[in-house]
């Protein structure tokens, strides 16, 4: 229940951004461009990238985790 209540303000959020954030821009990285994008695609891919770069983050410290505490309950055992 929770997360379709996240779901629902994330997508109110997001149509909210879209409504203020509509006019085109250039997006130039290095040598290259590209020319009309809406702002609120930028934003809300970054906003994107930056969740799952944390997820990824968050899955390799839990992993990391897990071994950890399977080594010492091996130490326990023995």
């Amino acid at each position: 229940m929770m997360q379709i209540f996240l779901l629902l303000v994330l997508t109110v959020v997001i149509a909210y951004t879209a409504s203020q954030n509509s006019m085109m821009v250039e997006l130039r990285l290095l040598q290259y461009s590209i020319k009309d994008i809406p702002l609120y695609f930028i934003i809300t891919t970054s906003v994107g990238i930056g969740f799952f770069v944390g997820f990824i983050f968050n899955l390799v410290t839990k992993f990391t985790l897990h071994r950890a505490i399977n080594s010492k309950k091996k130490q326990l055992e023995e």
